[in-house]
């Protein structure tokens, strides 16, 4: 397979280095495929997502959340780009490979267009699942192809998994970041400083920010057990409540399994949904 790459990067040498490296690291996995992506490797990663999607505000790096992109596939449009940041140092090939694996997963993912009844808790338990299918496995087939590509893990690819492992962990352990914050917003609700669809809409984004952050630490922790480990610890909103929800993403548990789950990890944000003859209902609980 002979991709078509472009870089903006660079001299001639390494331009040259590059295009073979991803073409020998993507190799014949998905010479089965009837479509291959152009990679880009811009030299402003932000400004090419913006200038691709049409997306004027978006932002490579989320220091809300302590969380950046280092690359994203435009299915629609055919292309994959790649953060330059990949390409300096201490980051090696293996650590590279996880990305292109993990983007060309994107690309490839046959994403099946569904229409949830969001006035059901089942069409909001459902949307909110499905949202993080995809991500996880990509997640997944990025480390596990990396891994598999070469014979040894290198030092540079071991201390990455540690540090993005460590990471997540901090960030989901980070009390002001996500415990702090919606402690605060349920007690303005509670104290009726503001209304249920105000505080709806202040917390989802955050809770789902956590459940990146969740999936992200579950899949490096459990696929680099084998490498190295650290201790965790749980706290509030990491537990045994919250630390379930990726089963869910593995499609291995049957639908009352996945329902308590669900339950036990949207009440670990306060949060209780109900069906009820007048429509879906939310209950908030202080956390």
């Amino acid at each position: 397979m002979n991709l078509d790459i472009e870089i903006e990067i660079g001299e001639s040498d390494f331009k040259n280095q590059i295009c073979k490296e991803i073409n020998l690291v993507i190799g014949d996995h998905y010479s089965d495929r009837k479509t291959t992506p152009k990679f880009i490797i811009p030299l402003d990663f932000q400004e090419k997502v913006r200038e691709i999607s049409g997306e004027t505000n978006y932002q490579a790096s989320r220091q809300i959340s302590n969380q950046s992109a280092f690359g994203i596939t435009f299915k629609e449009k055919g292309v994959i780009i790649l953060n330059s940041e990949l390409f300096k140092n201490p980051i090696d090939t293996q650590i590279r490979a996880n990305f292109y694996h993990h983007e060309y997963f994107h690309f490839i993912y046959e994403k099946i267009e569904k229409e949830y009844n969001l006035s059901t808790k089942k069409g909001q338990y459902d949307s909110f699942v499905n949202f993080y299918i995809e991500e996880y496995n990509a997640i997944r087939h990025g480390l596990i192809q990396a891994i598999r590509g070469f014979d040894n893990q290198t030092e540079p690819f071991i201390g990455f998994m540690k540090m993005v492992s460590e990471g997540h962990f901090r960030n989901l352990t980070n009390k002001n970041l996500y415990y702090n914050y919606l402690k605060k917003e349920i007690s303005d609700y509670k104290n009726r400083r503001c209304t249920l669809e105000d505080l709806l809409c202040k917390i989802f984004p955050k809770i789902k920010s956590y459940t990146l952050d969740l999936i992200s630490f579950d899949v490096y922790n459990e696929i680099a057990s084998d490498i190295f480990h650290f201790e965790v610890f749980e706290d509030e909103f990491f537990n045994e409540k919250s630390r379930q929800f990726p089963r869910i993403l593995e499609n291995q548990l049957g639908n009352n399994q996945e329902l308590y789950i669900l339950d036990q990890y949207f009440k670990n944000f306060g949060i209780t949904l109900k069906d009820t003859s007048e429509g879906l209902y939310f209950e908030i609980d202080f956390v």
